[in-house]
């Protein structure tokens, strides 16, 4: 999840990532964004201990999620990889920003 952008202290800025899930404690209640997956989708959910039809627009619209693919089989014998952490992910697949693939 998207959490923010923050000042990089270069001059420019960093994306600042959370991994799912996600809790919020607010004054209705729990709300989490949660996943799961198969080997050909991935679905976002967003849970909660109150009604949804409550939930605030700026937890449900404009919501930015990154969800990497990783082959399994070449991590299979891998590891000390954090998978929470995307350059090391990365780096261990020998991938670099262009590979990534953006989709809106």
């Amino acid at each position: 999840l998207l959490e923010d952008v923050v000042n990089d202290g270069l001059g420019g800025t960093a994306d600042l990532w959370t991994p799912l899930p996600k809790t919020f404690f607010t004054s209705q209640g729990t709300l989490q964004y949660n996943f799961n997956h198969s080997f050909f989708d991935v679905e976002v959910s967003l849970e909660a201990n109150f009604n949804l039809n409550n939930v605030s627009p700026d937890r449900t619209l404009n919501q930015v999620f990154r969800i990497a693919i990783i082959p399994a089989d070449e991590f299979s014998q891998m590891t000390d990889v954090n998978l929470n952490n995307l350059q090391e992910v990365m780096q261990a697949l020998n991938k670099t920003q262009k590979d990534i693939i953006k989709s809106f």
